[in-house]
């Protein structure tokens, strides 16, 4: 299940997807998943991961997030910023 939310950019604020771990499996899993791709995103304290990215190329960026992340069995919820 996807979760979305919208969010008031301020100036200067980097943009991207918020990609939160369902459980903290999930979350190890995809710390370990991160080490072995092609993807750049930092975690943040509270389990989430961010991913920057261009608002226009969100939707890309997310179905092929979650493809991958699915065929990992890893489980997480969006939020674009």
């Amino acid at each position: 299940m996807k979760h979305f939310k919208e969010f008031k950019l301020n100036e200067g604020q980097e943009t991207g997807l918020y990609v939160t771990p369902s459980t903290r499996s999930d979350g190890k899993k995809l710390e370990k998943w991160l080490k072995k791709s092609d993807f750049h995103a930092e975690k943040y304290r509270d389990g989430s991961f961010f991913f920057p990215d261009d608002p226009d190329t969100y939707d890309e960026l997310e179905m092929e997030l979650d493809k991958q992340l699915s065929d990992a069995g890893i489980f997480v919820t969006y939020e674009g910023v």
